[in-house]
């Protein structure tokens, strides 16, 4: 494979591809990859992106406060919001094609999914049972039939990631038949369609959108505004992007103007146009510029490996960390600082990566829990 193509192209079987096991942005579909055969830019980026999911969650800027200048606090949302994005992106690329064998991996690692959302639905319901509010079987059996959030708000991507798996058969066997050009043109048009514009003097005027997916059952349609990400991230990885002086600057310039527009507009949803903008550019400069691994082979791989179950875990720790009244604590203690601010969400977050990321190398040594974690 060559440093910045892909050893597959639009129309080749996956069985022929090299490396032999393909995984998701964060979900492994199947197996693992050799340390001498991983794509290292997808792995970056898969890590990066877990940084920013922690990051999201357990930043604090206190409202009202001068911690940290507002494009500053913009900026950064909006760079933790391109994390699922980059999940779905990675994904794709490596999901999308036609293959037989692969289309029975991802039924079969779908209903394992299943079974991993219930135990950690469960996980986090027992929690806040616990500790917050009481659930009867009632609301237990409703917080996952009539949500995406059963106990954590996290747990949404899993039914994310599910409804692409089982709608990626069917792009698969479409992909061959139609340019990339075409398929550009299918994701710029979906995305207008469901993405929110980012636009105008309001929220309301931001956030609108020519079509809506309301449902009594989100889970149905809570998958479909992401499949534009799921193709851009195939077409993406199959480009053949000359590392020029150029092409770089015209991606980081769509990068810079992206950022720029998510700051002023203060849009953050992840279906909104200027995140879909800045996620490609930044997932299209990571195959061209973040081609060697970012901690060490040996090293990036086991983050890499373990970032599933990092996103599984680290809401655990950071729900134990707010309720003990950390989160309060530093809102206290940052106001107004905003250096302080920085140093004490930066000691938290990574507190929290690396408690999920040992209690998750811990599960995988075992061959049973290794299933709760990958």
């Amino acid at each position: 494979m060559g440093e910045g193509g892909s050893p597959e192209r639009a129309g080749t079987r996956f069985a022929s591809v090299p490396w032999g096991v393909l995984m998701s942005g964060l979900v492994a579909v199947d197996g693992k990859r050799s340390v001498a055969t991983r794509i290292w830019w997808l792995d970056n980026l898969r890590i990066a992106a877990i940084v920013a999911v922690v990051a999201g969650h357990v930043c604090v800027w206190p409202e009202g406060s001068v911690s940290l200048p507002a494009y500053v606090a913009n900026a950064l949302r909006s760079l933790f919001t391109v994390c699922v994005p980059l999940f779905v992106m990675i994904s794709g690329a490596l999901t999308i094609g036609p293959s037989a064998t692969l289309d029975s991996r991802l039924a079969r690692r779908a209903r394992g999914l299943l079974v991993l959302l219930a135990f950690w639905g469960l996980v986090y319901i027992g929690y806040a049972h616990c500790v917050h509010k009481a659930y009867n079987i009632k609301g237990v059996v409703a917080s996952f039939v009539l949500s995406v959030t059963p106990g954590s708000f996290h747990l949404w991507f899993l039914y994310l990631i599910i409804g692409l798996y089982l709608v990626t058969p069917a792009i698969s066997f479409l992909f061959p038949q139609y340019s990339p050009r075409a398929w550009l043109a299918f994701c710029l048009g979906m995305a207008a369609c469901f993405f929110q514009v980012g636009i105008g003097p309001t929220e309301a005027t931001r956030e609108f959108s020519l079509v809506h997916l309301d449902s009594p059952l989100p889970w149905l349609t809570v998958w479909v505004p992401f499949v534009p990400y799921s193709i851009m991230g195939r077409l993406v990885f199959d480009a053949g992007i000359p590392k020029t002086n150029a092409v770089v600057g015209w991606l980081l310039a769509i990068t810079s103007a992206a950022a720029c527009w998510c700051v002023v507009t203060e849009t953050r949803g992840y279906t909104s146009l200027p995140i879909f903008f800045l996620s490609t550019s930044l997932f299209a400069l990571g195959k061209c510029l973040w081609t060697s691994p970012v901690f060490g082979a040996a090293a990036t791989t086991a983050v890499s490996q373990s970032v599933f179950g990092i996103y599984l875990i680290h809401n655990l720790f950071r729900n134990m960390f707010r309720d003990a009244g950390g989160l309060e604590v530093i809102a206290d203690v940052a106001d107004g600082r905003p250096v302080v601010t920085a140093l004490l969400n930066f000691g938290v977050v990574a507190a929290i990566l690396l408690a999920s990321f040992l209690v998750t190398r811990a599960l995988q040594q075992q061959a049973f829990c290794r299933r709760l974690v990958s």
